[in-house]
């Protein structure tokens, strides 16, 4: 891996044979459906090298590499889930995986994480010819998809270079935009319902067909680019477009970005309606992908330009279409915007035109090793960043003047004008840490400046992840970091190194809650010494007396936290194995939410309910540190003894505010615990509500025994 790994999680669990054993029992081809390079005492399953997992723990680029020993592929929806149920309950982290065609690092494991691949799973459900509605499992290919439609007269609604081989389920997963995006919009439209493993093996059913569905919110919505964050898509359900009758392609060569923004212009006048793609490319990516590419690419232009243009219409009318086109080519010649350009005259000429865009990628990655960022912005600013890292790069020598050696090879910027969608791809000889310090933080710093997002299609995945915050705000992030934990609360479970949102959020308010604690116990030592120096004059050393009520407002805290301990049960309060979590899978949902609670919140609520004993409990405390600070002054026994009388007082008003503060100011106390992400607003009155519920109980079952006796004889 290029960039460093972040250190594995000492909480995770690691595969052994026991577990994969436990794979194998719910997995009906176990033989096929576990690649391991652990062996099988039984030959449950059939071992393999570590070169045969290179496939799966390395990205096609070669700049990922993960460590798996186990790669899973289930073949229906009831395994994987049970795959995750064993997973979440024995801590093992899981990547799912698709056709591993992205670009960040989201589909291969950081670490030994489990590969979860899908590409067993690639059936077509059903597809309703009259509404265009297609139900399929997630590992069908998208290529697969679009051919099986296009029977029907109908289109999958992305195109993408990689469709030969990335899967829908990792399309949604990602939010995949693609060539067509300008015409058919994102998945977020398109797709009508999902179906999504949860991390602890629960099955979300939510693969509906219906176009209008305006019930509670749309959960669907959380997992479309959520990167499998939050659960494993393993059926979709999507609508598609009806395929044109008519389509025409035709490239353009220009002088400069300026001639393609207005040859933009020029084409939504005349051909909005029926405009399905433009996109550019400049001319480094058009000289690599004719000398790189497999595919034996020939120019169709007569001389060199520093840019070219390619535009798809797609309609229903072909000479209507033609008038449009006609007119566009007609304006666009009279008012020199471009200098040269062709128009396909049938299908090969069609896919020759697009394999110039399309295989840009795959022959820049024969060229050299390739940095890619998938980028979105205001589309006047979208080349000068290109021009800019050049220039950035040429500075710091590592890109030297053109027909120069050098470890970087080309910047090329091609993509998505419609979209505001730009792909810089950066060519080295090599992956190294030098390029990468140039390129880093340089280039999202310079996104966020123009109000730019730092991945506009291919999602955050491990190269991303830490960076989210150059195209979010605080605010949206903390909200990100608050769903994850409904769904995985340990973060354990899917893709922890990667999309951790939601790590250490209860060590977060713990800190928040020190800093308003130590905030809390100033307040109450000046109080209690303001109070000292009003009514007993001799008591004049005031650091003395400040060190002394620092002390009481600690024994304060401690007192919350110790006061009758045996009603709280901090012993029940956390769960000590994974296996306790699934336990509470089957309580109510008041006890579910109850458990949910952190050890603190629960101190807390238990606290603003049993106020009294807290109080009492702190004084003590308050007291004892106390006395321990007196016993340590060079005061003889009957000056110690006046001094604990006249700090009593003190610390007793000490400890009452700082318990007032705690259990009742809401910036410490209410605020804390209802900012908690699995934090029941009705938490503490539920405790009551169960108090008078077992004692209701307890009258029922007297009452019962009373009527069951036998009467009595009258006197």
């Amino acid at each position: 891996m290029y960039s460093a790994a972040p250190a594995r999680q000492s909480s995770l669990g690691t595969v052994t044979p026991a577990l994969l054993q436990q794979f194998a029992s719910v997995l009906a081809t176990p033989q096929s459906s576990i690649l391991s390079t652990i062996p099988s005492e039984t030959r449950t399953w059939n071992k393999v090298e570590e070169s045969e997992l290179d496939g799966f723990n390395n990205d096609w680029m070669g700049k990922y590499k993960g460590h798996s020993l186990c790669v899973v592929r289930p073949k229906s929806t009831e395994e994987v889930s049970q795959i995750m149920r064993i997973c979440y309950e024995n801590n093992i982290a899981v990547v799912p995986q698709g056709g591993n065609t992205g670009l960040v690092g989201g589909g291969v494991p950081v670490h030994d994480e489990v590969i979860l691949n899908l590409s067993s799973m690639n059936k077509i459900r059903s597809f309703d010819a009259v509404s265009g509605t297609l139900v399929c499992d997630a590992g069908a290919v998208l290529e697969t998809l679009d051919n099986e439609v296009a029977k029907h007269g109908y289109m999958m609604p992305l195109d993408l270079g990689a469709k030969g081989s990335c899967q829908i389920g990792g399309n949604v997963a990602t939010n995949a935009g693609g060539l067509r995006f300008l015409r058919y919009g994102s998945l977020h439209g398109t797709v009508l319902g999902l179906e999504v493993v949860l991390p602890d093996g629960r099955i979300l059913p939510g693969l509906r067909t219906l176009r209008k569905d305006n019930t509670g919110l749309d959960l669907k919505q959380l997992f479309i680019g959520s990167e499998g964050s939050l659960g494993i898509i393993t059926g979709v359900a999507i609508a598609t477009p009806r395929r044109p009758n008519a389509t025409n392609v035709a490239a353009f060569g220009v002088d400069s970005f300026e001639a393609v923004q207005k040859t933009f212009q020029l084409v939504r006048k005349h051909c909005s309606e029926i405009l399905s793609a433009f996109e550019f490319v400049d001319h480094q990516s058009f000289d690599i992908v004719q000398a790189y590419s497999s595919m034996n690419l020939r120019d169709p232009f007569e001389s060199r330009h520093p840019m070219y243009v390619l535009i798809e219409t797609s309609g229903s009318n072909q000479e209507h279409d033609d008038a449009k086109l006609q007119n566009l080519l007609e304006d666009l010649l009279e008012s020199g915007v471009i200098t040269d350009g062709v128009l396909a005259q049938d299908e090969t000429q069609v896919k020759a035109l697009w394999s110039l865009r399309e295989g840009v990628p795959e022959a820049l990655g024969h060229y050299g090793k390739v940095y890619k960022y998938d980028i979105s912005m205001p589309i006047e600013k979208m080349y000068e960043l290109v021009e800019t890292l050049r220039a950035r790069l040429v500075e710091k020598k590592l890109m030297p003047a053109p027909q120069e050696p050098g470890r970087v090879k080309a910047v090329c910027g091609f993509g998505h004008i419609g979209d505001g969608n730009l792909h810089i791809n950066i060519v080295a000889e090599a992956y190294d840490a030098e390029i990468e310090a140039a390129i880093e933080p340089f280039i999202y710093e310079w996104i966020q400046s123009v109000d730019g997002s730092i991945s506009a299609e291919h999602g955050l995945g491990f190269m991303k992840a830490e960076k989210i915050g150059y195209s979010k705000d605080a605010l949206s992030i903390e909200y990100m970091k608050d769903i994850k934990p409904h769904v995985d609360p340990l973060n354990a479970t899917l893709t922890p190194e990667i999309m951790s949102y939601g790590t250490h959020r209860e060590y977060n308010f713990a800190l928040q809650a020190a800093g308003k604690g130590f905030l809390i116990g100033i307040a109450s030592g000046l109080a209690g010494g303001y109070f000292l120096q009003r009514r007993y004059a001799h008591v004049r050393n005031l650091t003395v007396t400040m060190k002394t009520f620092l002390v009481a407002s600690c024994g304060t805290g401690v007192g919350v936290i110790f006061a009758d301990r045996a009603g709280i049960q901090f012993d029940q309060l956390h769960y000590k194995d994974r296996a306790a979590q699934i336990e509470r899978q089957s309580k109510s949902v008041a006890e579910k939410k109850w458990e949910n609670l952190s050890t603190f919140d629960k101190v807390l609520t238990y606290t603003k309910e049993n106020k009294f004993k807290a109080v009492i409990g702190s004084w003590f405390a308050s007291m004892a540190g106390s006395w321990l600070y007196i016993q340590a002054q060079p005061l003889s026994f009957a000056q110690k003894l006046v001094q604990a009388r006249v700090w009593a007082q003190g610390l007793t008003v000490a400890s009452l505010i700082g318990m007032a503060a705690i259990t009742q100011i809401p910036s410490a106390g209410d605020a804390l615990v209802t900012k908690s992400h699995s934090m029941d607003d009705q938490s503490w009155e539920k405790i009551i509500q169960e108090s008078e519920r077992k004692v209701q109980d307890q009258k029922k079952l007297r009452t019962a025994e009373e009527e069951q006796a036998p009467a009595q004889p009258a006197k």
